[in-house]
């Protein structure tokens, strides 16, 4: 008879005990808060501003969601997708975090996170780079001291983080 290496067989209370603190974990980060778990990053920190401060309600009435046809009841083919996706949820501690931040930058500081987080919109489809060169010729200033000066509000606000 061939003898087997003992960790062929494995004692099945021990198997039972792993599964039980397989479960727990399982359990743990289920109904755990994901922002305490997870390192923030400034971008991170900055799209959680960003997200909270385009939070609301519109200021303007929004267009009707269906056609006016005569039945009332069409609906266009791109409504019959799957809907999108929700938006990340928005933690709202580090937003006022990042916020109270913002409030005391220089005017100048606070268009270059506009530039780089709330409005991003207006420019386009342009790279990162193409961005960031005409939001600093926009500001009158060269797209090296823009990038100088984004980084340091970066790290301003991950240490900030940090000691929080």
């Amino acid at each position: 008879m061939t003898a087997y290496p003992a960790r062929m067989y494995r004692d099945p209370s021990k198997i039972a005990e792993e599964n039980e603190i397989a479960a727990l974990r399982r359990q743990k980060r289920k109904h755990s808060n994901p922002f305490e778990e997870l390192p923030m990053t400034a971008d991170d920190l900055l799209h959680n501003w960003a997200r909270g401060e385009w939070a609301g309600d519109y200021p303007w009435p929004l267009p009707p969601n269906r056609c006016a046809s005569a039945e009332g009841d069409y609906q266009a083919p791109s409504d019959l997708d799957q809907p999108d996706p929700p938006p990340p949820p928005i933690n709202w501690d580090l937003h006022r975090l990042v916020h109270a931040y913002y409030t005391n930058l220089a005017r100048m500081h606070q268009r270059i996170l506009q530039a780089e987080y709330t409005r991003r919109h207006e420019f386009g489809d342009l790279s990162k780079n193409a961005r960031q060169e005409k939001a600093g010729r926009i500001l009158g200033m060269g797209v090296h001291k823009y990038r100088a000066i984004l980084d340091e509000m970066k790290a301003d606000i991950e240490a900030r983080w940090r000691k929080r």
